[in-house]
């Protein structure tokens, strides 16, 4: 076996540890038990966006994020999961659509309890045209649909991958993931990924700028 590949597994098998440590721990000394702490009571809530935004910011500990764009969109909406310890806020404040956790949610008790199982957020957007959109994720990959126009995007996921359609035409491109794998279509400025454990698949860049990063810890880079 290669060095990089034991290495590799070493980094695996040490964050699988990890993880389970930090469910187990914070359910122990808050005196729950693992049958409650697994069954995770989430509702669905749909939640309509009555506001113009140009920006778009969602930050999710433990759920997958799909943006959806399509010409039949009359409306802008988000569908989301709740809980009683694990709340999101959606709103629009200076041009800007806001989704994440409430702040009496932020404990890490009432984080994990309320969040063990990933849910979807899925946000319907109308439009077409958006200056930056910022997403971050601790567990959950990330999803863009449609025949829209990002000027600028960032991502951060801890664990999840990031998959936006060949429709999507995109600016400056800033993904990172800690486990995860990238596809994204060709971007017409700045780009730079970076993976510690993920594949990256990209069609062949033609950049503005002249600044392409690309970089993988344990991965491969497909250029086609």
């Amino acid at each position: 076996m290669k060095t990089v590949t034991k290495v590799g597994l070493i980094v695996s098998l040490s964050m699988i540890v990890a993880g389970i440590s930090l469910c187990v721990i914070p359910v122990a000394m808050s005196g729950g038990n693992m049958v409650d702490f697994f069954n995770d009571k989430r509702e669905k809530r749909d939640v309509s966006v009555d506001k113009p935004y140009k920006y778009v910011t969602v930050n999710a500990p433990m759920d997958n994020v799909e943006l959806d764009f399509s010409v039949n969109n009359n409306e802008s909406y988000v569908e989301l999961y709740d809980s009683d310890r694990y709340k999101f806020d959606v709103y629009v404040d200076d041009e800007t659509l806001y989704i994440g956790m409430e702040e009496q949610n932020m404990s890490i008790t009432g984080f994990i309890n309320g969040g063990i199982s990933p849910r979807k957020i899925t946000v319907h957007l109308v439009g077409g045209e958006y200056k930056l959109v910022n997403v971050n994720t601790g567990i959950g990959s990330l999803d863009i649909k449609g025949n829209m126009y990002i000027e600028e995007l960032h991502v951060n996921t801890g664990i999840g991958d990031v998959d936006i359609s060949k429709d999507t035409l995109l600016g400056k491109v800033y993904i990172k993931t800690g486990i995860g794998s990238v596809t994204l279509p060709k971007a017409s400025d700045a780009v730079q990924i970076n993976t510690g454990i993920g594949n990256v698949h990209t069609p062949a860049i033609k950049d503005k700028s002249g600044s392409v990063n690309i970089d993988t810890g344990i991965g491969s880079v497909n250029v086609h």
